[in-house]
């Protein structure tokens, strides 16, 4: 495992359910994103596919965080990553997406606990659909 990306978190910002209507993910859903209603499994289900990250970088993390708006609103323990995978855009561009696997955490749990709610994460940017922070020790 290389060292240069050892301690990370995964950070996967979110927009406004429904975000894409349109969606053309591998499983077929057709709506992403995070509205106040959804428990955090709903928006884990909807929004760990179809996502641009490194899948090998993303597999040295431990933990996603999925933020909305700056605040983390889902806090999971990485168990795989899919993919990458190929997609078709409606415009016919080829790109590839992954997808995390995983178990979301709730409270009680040393990361859920650490990082569910903070909006003070170090170097995100709501721009970017993705982000790697370091990890901290929740001992």
């Amino acid at each position: 495992m290389s060292e240069e990306h050892r301690g990370e978190v995964l950070v996967l910002n979110l927009v406004d359910y429904p975000g894409n209507p349109e969606k053309n993910d591998y499983a077929g859903r057709l709506v992403n994103g995070w509205a106040p209603w959804m428990d955090d499994e709903l928006v884990f289900t909807l929004n760990r596919w179809d996502r641009r990250f490194n899948a090998e970088r993303a597999l040295k993390c431990e933990h996603v965080l999925f933020t909305y708006e700056g605040t983390v609103k889902v806090v999971a323990h990485i168990t795989g990553i899919f993919g990458p995978y190929p997609i078709t855009r409606d415009d016919g561009r080829e790109q590839s997406r992954c997808a995390v696997y995983g178990e979301v955490l709730t409270g009680g749990d040393p990361a859920y606990d650490y990082w569910h709610g903070r909006s003070d994460l170090p170097g995100t940017d709501n721009r970017i659909e993705y982000n790697y922070i370091p990890a901290v020790d929740y001992s």
